[in-house]
């Protein structure tokens, strides 16, 4: 399989990168891979979905507790959600994603460490557990005060991540 991209977008000026805008972190995908997704096909893919995808190709099976910190998406095979997104207010986080298929349940992980990022493990917590098809979830962190939280979405099909910085 052959995927070729840019490293990166730009801004609307047509200068600048780096950045987290949209533009920036959208880029144009070439591939000869089969079994093409949504996401691929009718979405705004990422470069975080290159290694996911590669490693389906080359059938790697990524270790849970690493497919959890993983930020892309695979673009070829099943997926049953995209484009997580999760905010905070008064103790509560809204977490929403965007259904591609309605079959199965969604796990809601979430963590209070970053210990990955110098090559430890972060201990998750199975929050909640709702259909696929709802699109979204409310988790009350009230009891588990900290200044950020990484939440997970496990989904029949894929693993979607975000997260939340309090203000």
């Amino acid at each position: 399989v052959i995927y070729i991209t840019t490293d990166h977008g730009r801004e609307e000026n047509g200068y600048h990168h780096g950045g987290q805008g949209l533009r920036e972190r959208t880029i144009w995908i070439s591939t000869n891979a089969k079994n093409l997704n949504e996401r691929f096909k009718k979405q705004e893919p990422g470069i975080v979905d290159i290694m996911p995808s590669i490693a389906s190709f080359l059938n790697i099976k990524i270790p849970k507790e690493k497919l959890m910190e993983v930020d892309g998406i695979s673009l070829t095979g099943k997926i049953s959600a995209t484009d997580a997104s999760a905010q905070l207010n008064n103790n509560q986080i809204l977490v929403k994603w965007n259904v591609i298929d309605k079959k199965g349940n969604a796990k809601i992980w979430l963590s209070t460490t970053n210990h990955f990022k110098t090559g430890g493990k972060d201990e998750y917590k199975l929050i909640t557990e709702v259909p696929v098809a709802k699109g979204q979830a409310t988790i009350d962190v009230s009891q588990m005060p900290s200044d950020f939280y990484k939440i997970v979405i496990e989904t029949p099909h894929n693993f979607l991540n975000r997260w939340v910085f309090k203000k």
